[in-house]
């Protein structure tokens, strides 16, 4: 019986593994090259089950490494953040490093979904929206 469970056990850390490191080959952009895409599907075949998967793997993250390093102290990407004239924007908030506003035309407010945990400002954010409506005598429908 400890024999199943241990078995099961291995199953789970292979999977979870698998899943770890498909997350990574997606966000390297590195699930576009093929021989690595086809090393990952070798490591879940049910065919390559016990050791060549347990050996894919440990060349798949023996591969992904170096990457996940290299995207470490890749610059980070610069966001494109159009210009919105003064009468028809809405400030959002503020960008984290910058501090620049963060601002929408008031036209992209249309179904707009506000979502977020307990006390992370949703209510603050629609009244400082309803407020800059009102400052830009905008009719809301």
């Amino acid at each position: 019986m400890k024999q199943i469970k241990q078995k099961s056990s291995l199953k789970d850390i292979r999977c979870q593994t698998a899943l770890e490191q498909l997350a990574v080959l997606r966000a390297t952009g590195a699930i576009h090259i093929p021989a690595l895409r086809r090393l990952w599907q070798i490591t879940n075949s049910p065919l390559g089950g016990g050791k060549f998967a347990d050996e894919a793997q440990a060349q798949l993250g023996q591969i992904l490494a170096p990457i996940i390093l290299a995207g470490q102290f890749r610059p980070p990407r610069q966001l494109f953040i159009p210009t919105v004239p003064k009468e028809v924007a809405i400030v959002l908030g503020l960008e984290c490093g910058t501090k620049r506003p963060l601002i929408i035309h008031r036209n992209a407010l249309a179904h707009t979904l506000v979502v977020g945990a307990t006390s992370m400002g949703k209510s603050r954010l629609i009244f400082s929206i309803i407020e800059q409506l009102m400052k830009q005598n905008s009719t809301v429908e």
